[in-house]
Parts: C-alpha cells; sequence; structure tokens
C-alpha cells in the first residue's frame, strides 16, 4: 500500500467508477461531517485561543511601547520649559520659534499618547477576536485499490 500512495506514476480509476466516486461524494462527506465536526471544533478553539493570546501579548507590547515614548517627550518638554528662558539666552528669533514649534508638537503629542493608550490596546485586541467559525469540508480523497 504504501509503494502505491507514494509511486510517482499515479493511475487514476475508469471513468464509470470515477463518475460512481464523484456521485457518492455528498453522501460520503454527510456521513464523515459528524465525525469530523469535533475534531474541528477542538482545533477551532485551539486558533480561537492563540489568536487571543496573541492579541493581548501585542496590545501589552504596544502600551509599554507607549509608554517608553511618552516618557521620553514628557522628560524632553520638561527638560526644555523648565529652563526656556536661559536655553534661549542667544537664539535669534528663528531659533525661538523651532523651539516653541518643537514644545507645541510635543505636547500634542502627548495628548496623541493619552488617546492612543485609551484606545489602541483594545482595538489591537478587538483585531485578534474570532467573529465567525465555520467548519467546511474542502476536500475528499478515495484510495481506490488497482486491482479494482
Amino acid at each position: 500500500m504504501e509503494r502505491s500512495l507514494t509511486a510517482d506514476v499515479r493511475r487514476l480509476p475508469g471513468e464509470a467508477i470515477q463518475r460512481k466516486l464523484l456521485d457518492a461524494a455528498p453522501g460520503d462527506i454527510e456521513e464523515l461531517l459528524p465525525a469530523l465536526t469535533p475534531r474541528g471544533e477542538e482545533l477551532a478553539a485551539i486558533a480561537i485561543d492563540k489568536l487571543r493570546k496573541r492579541g493581548e501579548r501585542e496590545a501589552k507590547d504596544f502600551r509599554e511601547t507607549l509608554e517608553r515614548q511618552l516618557g521620553r517627550v514628557r522628560e524632553e518638554l520638561a527638560r526644555h520649559e523648565g529652563a526656556f528662558q536661559q536655553l534661549t539666552l542667544g537664539y535669534d528669533d528663528d531659533e525661538k520659534r523651532q523651539l516653541e514649534t518643537n514644545m507645541s508638537a510635543w505636547r500634542k503629542r502627548l495628548e496623541q499618547f493619552t488617546h492612543d493608550l485609551e484606545r489602541e490596546p483594545q482595538r489591537i485586541r478587538d483585531f485578534y477576536e474570532v467573529r465567525a467559525t465555520r467548519i467546511e469540508p474542502v476536500g475528499l480523497v478515495y484510495l481506490w485499490p488497482e486491482t479494482n
């Protein structure tokens, strides 16, 4: 049997037998589904759990990354705000304006970080949520002996 399955030459059964098998396929699938459905549901549950865990991990990683960035921007903004007058001594108007623009952008970014921290981790988890499952047959293989 193993030699037959691994042989390079694959012989198809005669046309009459092929027609008979094709006609029998819907009934065979119907008979097999009750036995295969529990296994499919088990595998679906495993896949759903893996996706949920991946979503949790990615949401956690995202949150940690965002919190680190938020901390760095806060530090940079605090450093510049606290010593703005001293930092800008000797700056011309363009340089002061550039620093003020940078600080304004950092403030906006802090607001965006806060917004993202509130929404994005859940959005990431939702992305990995399985909303529908179904079990559908995708193929049927008949092993037919060469002698028939």
